[in-house]
């Protein structure tokens, strides 16, 4: 191919690259590579850690042990509050919503100040509490009741809605997500500007930090009542407390890596608050994932693409489709540890198509190419010949092998005769409308056609390809040869000029069979004692008045019906050569075309 044609089919693979990228199939295999690395980065020596995070988890043994619904239970979490500051922990995120009204009036008095006084103990000891929030179908903010709002103020309320990907895991982070509707940052987000941490987006790192546990709530709360203060500060001093479900069917998002470490089999459809300890942790660590430059993505696809241009070579051409795929593979952890997140699946995708459709190409051109061979040099050697030629099949050296084959001579009756009294172009014409009838009963039955030698005819049987009988294939080109001269004698007749008449004769035997010749010239043919012999038998059609003659070698492979049909002529002597035994088929005074016709005019 060209430069051009390769340029524009370079830039095409490019293209559909870039479409690939895009498709929600490569997307989500693009997706299981980045879990992949996620775990792999998990699993090593040098794995992030992240700020210290602990979790209050509101599990079965919670939810039995305390009485009123979850909705109500203001008490418990002001009990929290004030346990946590007594703990000494760092912040306290609560992905829980507290209800749009007060419960004061039908339940008991004062059922709100517990909660109350815990925010406010916790807004003295300088410990900020977030409590969660969330958006209606429609995506405005659900409303709270203002006492809430007013002690927890704009600063102490977070979002808690999770983006999951197209595949339903959550990955990203999107820090900013809700402020233009609610004015609002994420649960996350927000805890970290409280603890002086950059809030940013990006793809969340779950490499992080460790596997995590939970203590339960129905703990936390009798430690607190036990007065256990130091029970408490062990567990929670100077930590990012998340408050937060851990019960098995609610509030459950599926997660790249399993985090929680209480679950057996480990469940990648974790809590919902596990998410928000994680994307806190990788704020911390500044593990939040930025996609590369679009150049960078831009160069790798170019270079994927650039297989194209490497044809004829597809041994190499594989070899740089795996190490291009290694290396962008290796290429992409290595980015990730830095920070970076590299979609590798359009990349490899590419690479993959570039190479197969360098492949293609290759393919089609060897087959135009074969094919321009056929057309310019069918007309010279056998189809047999060319067919091994185009397979590699013949060793182009000097010399040949030994192979039992089949001999087949053809002659013309009477053709010195013909030539002395017709001008040349009329001989000439006639021997092509001859040689076009019978050559393809030749190749029809395996046969490969040596040469042209004037009127007369030279194939053998069994050579390049060998056959099991090779003299039965010969007798059935013979048969289809005489098919073929009955069909253009019709013709001849027709046009006012003599029938021809021939004489085949067939010989099997060894004989050695290659490229016979010089250097600079030569021909697929075969030399031997088999090859004489076969020679002589086909002069002695004339004598013995038979279409066919052949040697007994030949019979023996003929089927038992052929065999009833032929003629035995005994020992033959031949010029040259010790008698043979000799058998015909089709007297030249029957009008037979085929084996069943000579038996019936018999």
């Amino acid at each position: 191919m060209n430069l051009v044609r390769l340029a524009l089919t370079w830039l095409a693979v490019l293209m559909i690259g870039l479409l690939l990228g895009r498709s929600e199939t490569v997307e989500r295999v693009d997706l299981q590579l980045y879990d992949s690395q996620l775990q792999l980065l998990r699993d090593s020596d040098h794995r992030p850690e992240g700020a210290p995070v602990a979790l209050v988890g509101i599990d079965e043994r919670t939810v039995e042990s305390i009485t009123p619904p979850m909705a109500l239970w203001h008490a418990e979490l002001g009990e929290l509050i004030l346990a946590m500051s007594q703990a000494g922990a760092r912040i306290v995120g609560v992905d829980l919503i507290l209800p749009d009204r007060s419960f004061n009036d039908f339940l008991q008095r004062d059922h709100d100040r517990s909660l109350l006084t815990g925010m406010l103990a916790a807004r003295r000891a300088g410990m900020p509490v977030i409590f969660g929030r969330t958006v209606n179908e429609s995506g405005q903010l659900l409303p709270m009741f203002p006492k809430f709002v007013a002690i927890m103020g704009q600063d102490g309320f977070g979002m808690v809605n999770q983006f999951q990907e197209s595949d339903g895991v959550v990955r990203q982070f999107y820090h900013d997500r809700f402020q233009e509707v609610t004015g609002l940052h994420t649960l996350a987000g927000q805890m970290a500007r409280k603890t002086d941490i950059t809030d940013r987006s990006g793809w969340i790192d779950f490499s992080v930090g460790p596997d995590i546990g939970y203590t339960s709530l129905i703990d936390v709360l009798e430690w607190f009542r036990d007065g256990d203060s130091e029970r408490l500060q062990r567990a929670f001093a100077g930590k990012a407390v998340f408050v937060g479900g851990v019960l098995p069917f609610v509030d459950r998002h599926f997660q790249p890596v399993v985090l929680a470490n209480w679950e057996n089999p480990p469940n990648p459809y974790a809590p919902g608050v596990l998410l928000h300890m994680q994307v806190y942790r990788a704020l911390s660590a500044d593990r939040m994932l930025d996609p590369v430059p679009a150049w960078v993505d831009a160069l790798l696809l170019g270079l994927a693409a650039a297989l194209v241009f490497l044809g004829n070579r597809p041994l190499l051409a594989a070899m740089v489709l795996l190490l291009y795929s290694a290396a962008v593979v290796a290429g992409s952890t290595a980015l990730f540890v830095q920070g970076w997140r590299l979609g590798i699946a359009p990349v490899l995708m590419t690479a993959l198509l570039g190479w197969l459709v360098r492949a293609a190409l290759d393919a089609w051109s060897n087959i135009r190419e074969k094919q321009r061979m056929r057309d310019a040099f069918g007309g010279y050697v056998s189809p047999q010949i060319l067919k091994e030629i185009m397979a590699g099949s013949i060793s182009p050296e000097l010399g040949g092998e030994s192979r039992r084959i089949c001999l087949l001579f053809a002659d013309i009756c009477g053709f010195t005769t013909l030539s002395e009294t017709n001008d040349a172009e009329h001989v000439l014409g006639l021997l092509n409308r001859y040689f076009d009838r019978v050559t393809p009963a030749i190749h029809e039955y395996g046969g490969t056609l040596d040469k042209y030698m004037g009127d007369g005819i030279m194939a053998f049987f069994g050579a390049p390809q060998e056959m099991d009988r090779p003299g039965h294939a010969a007798f059935q080109a013979a048969c289809k040869m005489h098919e073929g001269l009955a069909e253009l004698n019709r013709e001849l007749v027709a046009e006012g000029h003599a029938p021809l008449q021939i004489g085949v004769g067939l010989g099997l035997g060894n004989a050695i069979v290659g490229h016979v010749g010089a250097q600079s010239r030569f021909e697929y043919s075969a030399i031997g004692d088999a090859v004489n012999v076969a020679a002589r038998i086909e002069g002695l059609t004339r004598p013995l008045d038979c279409r066919i003659a052949l040697t007994e070698s030949v019979a023996e492979q003929l089927d038992e019906t052929e065999r009833r049909e032929l003629i035995a002529f005994g020992m033959q002597q031949i010029k040259g050569h010790a008698p043979v035994e000799v058998y015909g088929w089709g007297l030249n005074d029957q009008s037979v075309s085929t084996p069943q016709t000579a038996v019936e005019a018999s």
